[in-house]
């Protein structure tokens, strides 16, 4: 229980930084403490840089040099978030697209048998950040998510996900069809869809976060 309550407060975070606006300052163009690791499985300590749009990595060695990473070298990345005091988690995933398929960076909002992802898409004030703060008037980000669901190795709309899984779950567990009846007309359904994901993550066998994947 006391994991699912930490999840429910990882995802209201998620949902005021989106939906409701919080602001942060995460910028592209700051170094953060972390790690990455690769898809060999070697693992560096350091700094890095997460430039969202571009879906690139920066890694500072300890020699000062610079050496640059994409989602097909990458398995998975974290940094700390200074703003909101927690680690975020990043991996990389091929989504299939209509002719080929793509290596992307979703953040783990959530872990479980059906993890939470979310894809960044905030808008970048970066390149006038100094100049306004140097005014005085610094514009901070939006943070907001396009929402998946982590099915296999198969990303899952979360649209797609409330119209042709859930139903399912719940005709296979009254306890999910009883908290879904319960909060249905919420008027965030989006954040009641994941509530209701971590709800049955709660459920299932093992704890809902998996830490030694979030900080190892």
């Amino acid at each position: 229980m006391k994991s699912l309550k930490i999840t429910l407060a990882v995802i209201a975070f998620c949902m005021m930084a989106g939906h409701l606006q919080a602001f942060t300052k995460i910028n592209k163009n700051s170094w953060k403490a972390g790690w990455i690791i690769l898809q060999t499985g070697e693992k560096k300590l350091g700094e890095i840089k997460f430039n969202y749009k571009l879906e690139l990595i920066q890694y500072k060695t300890t020699e000062g040099k610079i050496k640059v990473y994409t989602p097909e070298q990458i398995k998975k990345f974290r940094f700390f978030d200074e703003t909101f005091q927690i680690d975020r988690v990043f991996i990389s995933i091929n989504s299939k697209k209509s002719y080929y398929t793509k290596s992307s960076f979703y953040e783990v909002l959530a872990w479980g048998d059906l993890p939470i992802l979310g894809k960044l898409k905030f808008e970048d004030f970066s390149e006038i950040e100094a100049s306004k703060a140097a005014e005085g008037n610094y514009q901070p980000k939006f943070v907001g998510y396009d929402y998946f669901i982590l099915i296999g190795e198969d990303l899952v709309e979360i649209a797609d996900f409330r119209k042709n899984i859930l139903p399912q779950l719940n005709k296979e567990d009254e306890r999910l069809l009883a908290f879904w009846e319960k909060g249905k007309s919420d008027p965030n359904p989006t954040f009641y869809l994941l509530q209701y994901i971590t709800y049955y993550n709660s459920l299932q066998p093992g704890d809902i976060f998996r830490f030694e994947d979030r900080v190892n």
